[in-house]
């Protein structure tokens, strides 16, 4: 009876040490997968440039308080209008109006 005590504690001892030398194999495998991560992100912001150019002559819409239809005011709000009406403007100046290519032909 000794013997299949001694036997059964062995080989939970074993099947202890199966467990962490997978955790810690697990561990490892994790450690250089965020690595090789870390080196593809940073391939690829040294490959490309999110910088955009900057115009000449124009700056960053301004954020000015008005106060909105129920009277309070909102920087917020103010701000997005602003931002839509440059992006308007950029878009009208880089793609002419649909009305005048009519008008040309």
């Amino acid at each position: 009876m000794d013997l299949i005590g001694s036997l059964f504690q062995e080989l939970i001892t074993l099947a202890g040490y199966i467990l962490v030398f997978a955790g810690v194999h697990k561990l490892y495998q994790i450690a250089t997968d965020i690595r090789e991560i870390k080196e593809a992100v940073n391939r690829a912001r040294s490959q490309s440039s999110f910088a955009v150019p900057a115009t000449p002559g124009k700056s960053a819409p301004t954020v000015t308080a008005r106060p909105d239809a129920d009277g309070s005011f909102d920087a917020a709000n103010s701000y997005a209008e602003s931002l839509l009406r440059a992006v308007q403007a950029h878009g009208e100046s880089v793609h002419p109006s649909t009305e005048s290519a009519d008008s040309r032909s």
